[in-house]
């Protein structure tokens, strides 16, 4: 396939192939979907600022309702619901405070 297909640009393929009514589209690397004008218009990428990594570009949730899409929050750091998991599950704040000064010695 590759001895083929790299006898024309994927320009040559896609004209080729929708003038005889085959469904064809690109397959893009990161940097082509990107900068992908279709997927700037219909809103596929969120920007956020990561409290660690600072601004970032992702892939929006792909589910929606209404037409709304869902903005999801950044993937939380290591560690930053621990307290809050530990306290649902009972564990006492001294027990707590004794796991979180012994992994800040770590």
């Amino acid at each position: 396939m590759d001895s083929i297909l790299s006898r024309r640009t994927t320009a040559e393929w896609l004209e080729l192939l929708h003038a005889n009514r085959l469904p064809a589209g690109p397959v893009n690397d990161i940097a082509e979907a990107l900068e992908d004008p279709h997927l700037d218009a219909v809103g596929f990428f969120q920007f956020l600022d990561h409290p660690v990594a600072g601004p970032i570009r992702r892939p929006r949730c792909g589910v929606g309702f209404d037409g709304d899409q869902l903005d999801l929050a950044p993937a939380p750091r290591l560690g930053e619901h621990t307290e809050e998991v530990l306290r649902e599950a009972g564990v006492d704040e001294a027990t707590i405070t004794a796991l979180s000064a012994d992994s800040e010695v770590r």
